[in-house]
């Protein structure tokens, strides 16, 4: 059922699993009240245009009433608890501040959410987000935990560059073509417990750490780089070769579950970086099904070699790992299995996606499916890698799809504020327009840098320049 008469609602699907809305012009507010497994649930409708001056803040709170104030005039607010709309009587309005009571519910649950959307006469305001701990507001940051996944702060590691825990399982290459930044260096997943146990990344405030792939990778050197000329291990984890094999030279099953037992103890996610868009061309599977993978050969007699937008789902990064032609049934089946292995037989908190924009949509639709139909109880987050506009960012972060991706925008923006003296009001709107986009509470990656990306204390300290190729460099 639909709460406005503005809105015309129809099924894409008979079972109403998609569905289309068509919404009025301008500012408006409307929940969509449906069932699921029995339970109600209400779905925002929620548009119209942002402008500077239409804010509205949570000022403070009593025993059952959170307090909101708005800059400009409020014309309709909705408020939700847990995901259901909460009556019309919850929401008190004055001449200057808005009113939401508490359900008597919230008292019974030990974290639940009370969200506010609101809008203005031609403009919509920021939605309100308040975390609730048996019905009360959560006021204090010592009661924010690592399944508050708002409040998350990522480490991104690299494996076998972090922390050598265990000579044993070190297995460098000793290539002549391989210089030896391009070798494996020894990290490992022991190394990485230790670090959790000495308190490394609690004394950095870290509430999730991202690792590196960890399958299985070649045991022998690929891909070329002409100045200086060096071939490259595995040491990356990007090549898998098994999908669902932990590296030897990362260690052993048994050690990946100490390391994720070990950080929950701690009170930090583990998420795993994955790849799904290409196999390396040893891989078994690629070898019994040589035909999974998309063409290498565009018609008019061009390799499809990192035509990253040209040919943005059928392009190959490098001529020794193709890309899986995900948009066939009988590939994107068994490649969503092996990434609901990891989350199936090992206690991870979600995953990192690679190469997110390379990879059509049915296969986010169906992997996201099986993670919540055959884990219903987990609480599994996934944040993918994607460049791009806005738009093409956000149409993969999805209820249906995956949680968040990292804004690169944002992160470009920062650099260039930071290390060439650009204004700060170019950061202010390049963030406005990723809340526009993603809503004020989304939980995108916002960076300071990563394996592909220069990072910023790099450029700080005079190690990278800004004007060079960080990559290259």
């Amino acid at each position: 059922s639909v709460t406005s008469k503005e809105l015309a609602v129809k099924p894409l699907a008979e079972d109403w699993s998609e569905f289309e809305i068509t919404a009025p012009q301008g500012a408006f507010v409307a929940t969509l009240e449906a069932w699921q497994q029995g339970a109600p649930i209400s779905i925002v409708a929620y548009g119209g245009q942002r402008r500077d001056d239409s804010r509205i803040f949570s000022t403070g709170y009593m025993l059952n009433m959170v307090v909101l104030e708005p800059t400009i005039e409020v014309k309709e607010v909705v408020a939700m608890w847990q995901n259901c709309r909460l009556p019309d009587d919850n929401i008190l309005r004055n001449e200057s501040n808005i009113e939401i009571l508490i359900p008597g519910d919230a008292k019974s649950a030990e974290r639940s959410c009370l969200r506010v959307f609101a809008v203005g006469e031609d403009v919509r305001f920021n939605d309100i987000r308040i975390p609730l701990q048996y019905g009360k507001v959560v006021s204090d940051a010592k009661q924010l935990t690592r399944h508050d996944r708002e409040s998350q702060v990522l480490y991104s590691l690299m494996i076998d560059r972090f922390f050598d825990g265990k000579a044993e399982n070190n297995q460098p290459l000793n290539s002549p073509d391989v210089l030896p930044q391009a070798d494996y260096q020894g990290g490992d997943l022991v190394g990485i417990t230790q670090k959790i146990k000495d308190g490394f990344f609690s004394d950095l405030g870290i509430s999730t750490i991202w690792i590196s792939p960890i399958t299985q990778n070649p045991r022998d050197a690929w891909g070329l780089n002409e100045n200086p000329r060096t071939k490259f291990s595995g040491y990356h984890g990007y090549w898998p070769i098994y999908t669902t094999v932990v590296d030897d030279r990362f260690g052993t099953e048994e050690e990946l579950r100490e390391l994720l037992a070990t950080a929950h103890e701690k009170g930090m996610n583990v998420v795993l970086d994955y790849v799904a868009n290409h196999l390396h061309i040893n891989s078994p599977v690629l070898q019994a099904h040589p035909d999974w993978v998309t063409p290498l050969m565009l018609p008019d007699g061009r390799k499809n070699l990192s035509l990253w937008d040209e040919q943005r789902l059928t392009t190959w990064f490098d001529e020794h790992i193709p890309t899986l032609d995900l948009e066939r049934q009988e590939v994107v089946e068994p490649m969503t299995d092996s990434a609901m292995y990891w989350v199936k037989n090992f206690d991870f908190d979600g995953f990192r996606h690679d190469a997110c924009k390379h990879i059509p949509l049915n296969y986010w639709r169906m992997l996201t499916k099986k993670m919540r139909q055959q884990l219903p109880d987990r609480q599994l987050w996934q944040i993918g890698e994607t460049y791009g506009s806005p738009e093409l960012i956000g149409s993969y972060v999805r209820s249906g799809m995956i949680d968040a991706q990292f804004d690169f925008n944002v992160y470009h923006t920062s650099l260039d504020v930071l290390t060439r003296d650009h204004s700060v009001r170019r950061l202010a709107s390049v963030v406005e327009e990723s809340l526009s986009a993603y809503g004020d509470h989304h939980t995108m990656g916002n960076i300071t840098g990563n394996h592909d990306k220069g990072r910023l204390i790099s450029l700080a300290g005079g190690t990278l320049d800004p004007d060079e190729d960080h990559k290259l460099a």
